[in-house]
């Protein structure tokens, strides 16, 4: 009899503020947004913005800055890269610079102090050319509906899920989980070929102040690996993220990159999301023309759950 109670109250108190979940047909990955002009926009013209790091809401995002490391790292490796682009006169007394850098710890401790300054240069020049967009796969998330999809106050903006494809995980700072998001051709390039989709890895969450560097392991680009990295106190938003280098747009200057419409999947409103922002939400999926089969909910903050309720009538 109790557990027959039990049911019909959950029962009613899914049809009355609606069920904890959404059922999705497909691995979907999702978009907080306040309901702001520009986050409108971005759905009449679909693109994901790419925010410039001056451009961020998180004064700490990117601030894990590389530190030199040697450790692992073996004779033939430091030979290899000091011999890179040494000139014939200059092998022999490399190969003894690397035989001693190998082995000297006040040699190694020497090297990377002058090495530091220049690490810190290249990573600052980095992140002027990079630019980043941050998903999630919780859209359940009461940190992020009451923080993210916010303009005046909780749960006043919405969020959008994109159908997504798992992909292979990656070692970055540690095991990043990733997943991969279809874009429209013609913006995003690597190799000189044309990109159908995007990369979106996990963020690890820890304390480090710093990402340890092997720069006889690692290019340049490996200093990015930090940029996957972000404090403790951030772990509710369980976020993905995805970079892009100037060099790997079609214009280094560009921001706005084109999804296409069959991705997105769901529109989630905010309880708080005014009728004048839903209005022009659905004028702005109007104008498109081009989203199919796209479902609408509302999110409701019930007893300390996020709750959603289908709104068919939006379709």
């Amino acid at each position: 009899m109790i557990k027959q109670i039990k049911k019909f109250l959950n029962r009613l108190v899914n049809t009355i503020y609606g069920s904890e979940t959404i059922d999705f047909q497909t691995k979907t990955i999702f978009k907080y947004m306040p309901g702001r002009d520009y986050n409108i926009e971005s759905i009449e013209k679909n693109y994901f913005f790419f925010s410039r790091l001056s451009q961020v809401n998180d004064p700490e995002d990117c601030t894990i800055n590389p530190l030199p490391d040697l450790w692992g790292t073996t004779k033939e490796e430091i030979e290899k890269k000091i011999l890179a682009n040494a000139k014939p006169q200059e092998v022999d007394n490399l190969k003894k610079y690397a035989a001693k850098l190998a082995n000297d710890k006040s040699t190694q401790k020497e090297y990377l102090e002058q090495l530091k300054p220049i690490l810190q240069a290249d990573d600052d020049d980095y992140k002027k050319g990079f630019k980043m967009l941050c998903l999630t796969e919780n859209y359940q998330s009461i940190h992020m509906w009451q923080n993210y999809s916010r303009n005046k106050k909780p749960m006043d903006g919405f969020c959008i899920g994109y159908e997504c494809e798992i992909g292979n995980p990656e070692t970055f700072v540690h095991m990043h989980r990733k997943n991969k998001l279809k874009i429209k051709l013609g913006s995003v390039i690597d190799s000189g070929k044309n990109q159908s989709s995007l990369c979106a890895y996990e963020v690890f969450y820890g304390e480090d102040t710093s990402i340890a560097y092997n720069p006889f392991k690692n290019n340049k680009e490996a200093l990015l690996h930090s940029y996957f990295y972000k404090k403790s106190k951030w772990s509710p938003e369980e976020e993905f993220r995805i970079l892009l280098t100037d060099d790997q747009t079609t214009n280094p200057t560009l921001q706005s990159i084109q999804y296409k419409e069959d991705k997105l999947k769901i529109l989630i409103f905010g309880k708080n999301c005014g009728s004048k922002t839903r209005k022009k939400i659905l004028e702005a999926i109007y104008q498109n023309g081009n989203y199919k089969n796209l479902k609408f909910y509302e999110a409701s903050l019930i007893c300390g759950k996020i709750r959603f309720k289908e709104l068919k009538h939006y379709a």
